[in-house]
């Protein structure tokens, strides 16, 4: 597992992600993160992940976002099934 800080510029949250492979992502910090596999994301275009949620990514590069301060992101590479 690894942690990544999600501030207010795109961040890119893990490495890109290969046809076998999935990208588990938890949001620990204290608010909303905002997530989308462009590096355009914002907090209006991304897809939100509440605090404490877990959410599964499939063959993208996943970019986050927070409104304002810093996300406490974890994140951990698994082979899909």
């Amino acid at each position: 597992m690894a942690v990544v800080s999600v501030g207010t510029t795109a961040t890119k949250i893990g490495p890109s992600i290969g046809r076998n492979e999935k990208l588990v992502i938890q949001n620990l910090g204290t608010g909303e993160l905002y997530v989308d596999v462009s590096d355009s994301v914002t907090t209006a275009n991304g897809l939100e992940v509440p605090e404490d949620a877990v959410m599964e990514f499939r063959m993208a590069t996943v970019y986050g976002i927070a409104a304002s301060g810093t996300r406490d992101v974890r994140w951990v590479l698994q082979r899909a099934e």
